[in-house]
């Protein structure tokens, strides 16, 4: 949610809002981090889920989107808290991959 590509127009309803890619995808690859590793990761996870976002909204089951949905409240609950959000990042960044059904895919997941 913190890169602009969900909203909530009610506290029960989660949208994907119109976004320009290219923009959010700079802006994504553009962070610094003293990290390569986690910059690459990073740009990893711009390619393949602006790539996949049109699949994702296609393919994502009422079970997906709760489980996308889960790590969404769970990260805003961390962030509220002031407490570290890696993992519901992780997890929800996972979901929404995960929504493909694609073995290949899923393989490389955590």
């Amino acid at each position: 949610m913190g890169e602009g590509i969900l909203y909530r127009p009610t506290p029960y309803s989660l949208c994907v809002a119109e976004f320009d890619r290219s923009k959010l995808a700079a802006e994504l690859a553009g962070l610094s981090s003293q990290d390569a590793e986690t910059n690459d990761l990073i740009q990893l996870r711009v390619v393949l889920e602006l790539g996949a976002i049109d699949a994702i909204l296609a393919n994502a089951t009422e079970d997906h989107l709760k489980e996308i949905e889960r790590w969404v409240i769970e990260g805003e609950r961390k962030l509220a808290a002031g407490e570290p959000i890696y993992r519901a990042d992780s997890k929800f960044h996972a979901a929404l991959l995960q929504s493909l059904d694609n073995e290949v895919i899923n393989s490389f997941l955590p």
